[in-house]
């Protein structure tokens, strides 16, 4: 812990991260109240819901191309003036009146916003993996999934304060700063990174990227991903679950959302207040769970599968929860599947990081992040087509039996001692 306080160039770069988190926080509350306000919020919610869904499907290639990519800190710079740019333009259209039409050119600019940031987090991996020892990077997620969380409990308390006070053009216009301040702290450390990572010896960008051979190279490096995870001792259970989990755990605030538009029983004060409280349980529990790991070493001796066991459960009480129109039980379950899957992230991305050549170290991460998304993707998809021809209620029962099987399943097979 202390090398990691120590190391000035790690926390101004999780600062530059926490800055823009914030951002990501507000625009996100304050989208899903604007929804609320509208007669189509259901077509609306999948709308938003597809326009998160489709990045994850660039993950790969973003990967690819963040590999070959030379200039890293640069092209990172290039991409925070971009969404800055394109923040700027949201909080000149929320100036218009509420319809389904902003809804779309906002959930547009959120699909490339979120698309550079996964191009982002691919020039990221090999300079995060230059700046901390490879002794301490479990320690080090652990850490900044800690503070991140502890952060995001203030920032979606002050999210949900503003949205009651100052109207959707400056809640754009605050994301928009937030991104301006990010790329401020980047252009001051960039030299600092420079003498850490020398992105002309370190990388094998060299290669000329050609499109053509795009697809090729995308599942090329899709299966060597794959072929990574599943050759871990004893993760092939838990690596057929995961996808299951994660999708699950993706659709809870779209559909708690779609309910409030219809003035469910969920409703805590206001809808900003209750979607703001799903955050902040969503991240307590991963402060508590990222702390055990940090402090408790009983917390962290527990396997891979048991994590899973107790995730999927909370997983599924939350869905209960949810048929019973129980605001208050839901946000305790999501609370306890936070703290599993907090629990679970460091001990993925400690093997992860610690098993790849940095060179490839986007690509392989970027294929491994797709397939433990992919249930996520597929999730979203269903989600998106199922909230405009059933009531919520039946959506969280088909939740409710696929949660279920997946938490048999891990009865009988996941027995992961990572």
């Amino acid at each position: 812990m202390r090398k990691i306080l120590k190391n000035q160039l790690y926390l101004r770069v999780l600062l530059s991260d926490l800055i823009s988190n914030f951002g990501d926080t507000l625009y996100f509350i304050a989208l899903m109240t604007y929804v609320t306000e509208l007669k189509d919020s259901n077509l609306a919610v999948s709308i938003i819901n597809l326009s998160e869904t489709i990045p994850i499907l660039f993950t790969v290639f973003f990967g690819i191309i963040a590999d070959r990519t030379l200039n890293k800190v640069e092209t990172i710079i290039k991409t925070l003036w971009i969404r800055v740019g394109l923040y700027l333009l949201v909080a000149m259209v929320m100036n218009f009146k509420a319809s389904i039409m902003v809804v779309i050119l906002a959930s547009m600019v959120n699909l490339v916003s979120d698309t550079l940031g996964q191009f982002e987090n691919g020039l990221f991996y090999p300079i995060s993996n230059r700046i901390v020892e490879k002794s301490e990077r479990e320690e080090a997620m652990a850490f900044r999934q800690t503070v991140t969380s502890t952060m995001n409990i203030v920032n979606q308390s002050l999210g949900a304060f503003l949205i009651t006070v100052l109207s959707f053009f400056h809640l754009a216009l605050i994301n928009s700063l937030t991104f301006a301040i990010s790329l401020f702290i980047m252009l001051v450390i960039k030299h600092q990174i420079d003498d850490n990572y020398d992105d002309q010896t370190s990388s094998s960008t060299g290669s000329t990227f050609q499109f053509r051979a795009l697809f090729s190279e995308i599942m090329s490096n899709l299966k060597l991903s794959i072929k990574h995870l599943f050759s871990i001792s004893n993760m092939k259970a838990a690596l057929l679950v995961i996808p299951i989990l994660n999708g699950s755990l993706a659709i809870l605030t779209p559909l708690v959302v779609v309910n409030l538009s219809k003035g469910s029983a969920l409703t805590i004060m206001n809808t900003a207040t209750t979607i703001s409280l799903l955050g902040i349980s969503t991240v307590a529990g991963g402060i508590l769970g990222g702390a055990f790991i940090l402090i408790s070493k009983r917390f962290k001796s527990l396997s891979i599968g048991a994590l899973l066991k107790m995730n999927l459960m909370t997983v599924l009480l939350s869905f209960i929860a949810f048929y019973y129109q129980n605001i208050y039980f839901m946000l305790f379950a999501s609370f306890l599947s936070s703290v599993f899957v907090s629990a679970i992230n460091p001990k993925m991305g400690a093997i992860i990081f610690n098993h790849i050549d940095e060179t490839k170290l986007a690509t392989i991460f970027g294929g491994m992040v797709t397939y433990f998304q992919m249930g996520d993707v597929i999730s979203r998809l269903l989600f998106s087509t199922l909230v405009i021809y059933l009531p919520s209620n039946y959506i969280a029962v088909v939740y409710m039996v696929l949660v279920l099987l997946a938490f048999l399943y891990t009865i009988k097979k996941v027995e992961v001692t990572i």
